[in-house]
């Protein structure tokens, strides 16, 4: 479930920041984030007929992701991922998030 809650998270920020936006070229094509609801799945049903091969799988998983992505590793190297307004889009919509002195009216 958290394989696929990042999955769908990574593409939602992806398409409210745009293909062109900083986690879009940080991510890249995410093979990580896209082969690890595959493996996920797998390890469940292979659980129903051979549980070694089960937890071969998440442990697969797991160290999937202790290993760093190049993409992102690159992105930290070059400063793109710092910078980032996060308020810039919507602190007019959202009062309570403005950050002006005296803060909201």
């Amino acid at each position: 479930m958290a394989g696929v809650a990042y999955y769908v998270l990574g593409r939602m920020i992806i398409v409210e920041s745009g293909a062109e936006g900083t986690l879009a070229r940080a991510v890249g094509r995410d093979r990580k984030g896209q082969i690890s609801p595959v493996l996920y799945a797998l390890a469940i049903g292979s659980a129903f007929i051979w549980t070694p091969l089960s937890y071969a799988l998440y442990v697969v998983v797991a160290a999937m992701w202790l290993i760093p992505d190049r993409a992102t590793r690159g992105a930290r190297r070059t400063g793109m991922t710092t910078g980032i307004d996060w308020r810039s889009r919507h602190s007019e919509s959202h009062p309570a998030r403005c950050t002006t002195r005296g803060g909201p009216p």
